[in-house]
């Protein structure tokens, strides 16, 4: 399990420093992979809509973006750990001193194990918190995949409208949907990258714990 969790914390490192030098974020609306390349699965899987159709589809995912809307609100544990986290580590380095200071006046045995339990439990705080955050990002993921395929879908319906000189009215409600849908994904994947870095500074955090013990 510990391994299991390192293997984790090492991938999430990665996946941050990514996140800064723009991988994870793309302006395109044709979706990329990791390395910069198109995600040709999407190109496969969909199609632009028939212009025809494109009046009852654009009614079709006014009510997804609705119900999107509702789910990228702030999420109240999330909220609440990144308020929290700063005061935290803020605690464990006061405790840090006091237990350094406490191993210096050569404790006995039984007093070494209590101060031990009770890292294990400060420990385990952060552990609960990367779990909660694990479950809020699992959900975004699924919440913004289908968003990102719209995304996809709809932009090259854009260029079959244009090329076949669809009436502007038609072509305007297009951009309209997919702005409105790139705004969710970019709202679910904004929460997703701010996540990250919160998972990340609690993983670091553990680091420097085992190493110091």
């Amino acid at each position: 399990m510990k391994l299991l969790n390192k293997h984790r914390s090492f991938i999430l490192l990665i996946l941050v420093s990514f996140l800064f030098l723009g991988f994870l974020h793309g302006q395109t609306n044709v979706p990329l992979l990791p390395n910069g390349q198109p995600d040709s699965s999407l190109i496969k899987k969909f199609s632009p809509i028939p212009i025809n159709e494109i009046p009852a589809k654009i009614e079709s995912v006014e009510s997804s973006i609705k119900a999107g809307e509702k789910k990228i609100l702030p999420n109240k544990s999330k909220l609440e750990i990144d308020s929290l986290f700063p005061l935290y580590i803020s605690f464990l380095q006061e405790q840090k001193v006091n237990a350094v200071t406490f191993i210096n006046a050569n404790p006995n045995r039984q007093k070494i194990d209590n101060l031990i339990n009770k890292w294990n439990g400060y420990y385990g705080q952060l552990e609960i918190w990367q779990n909660t955050i694990n479950d809020i990002e699992d959900k975004n993921m699924d919440l913004v995949t289908p968003f990102k395929e719209r995304e996809y879908q709809w932009s090259i319906t854009l260029d079959l409208a244009k090329q076949e000189e669809a009436p502007s009215s038609l072509i305007n409600n297009i951009k309209r949907t997919l702005r409105d849908v790139t705004n969710i994904k970019d709202a679910i994947t904004k929460e997703n990258n701010e996540l990250l870095t919160l998972e990340t500074n609690i993983i670091k955090q553990k680091i420097v714990g085992e190493s110091n013990n």
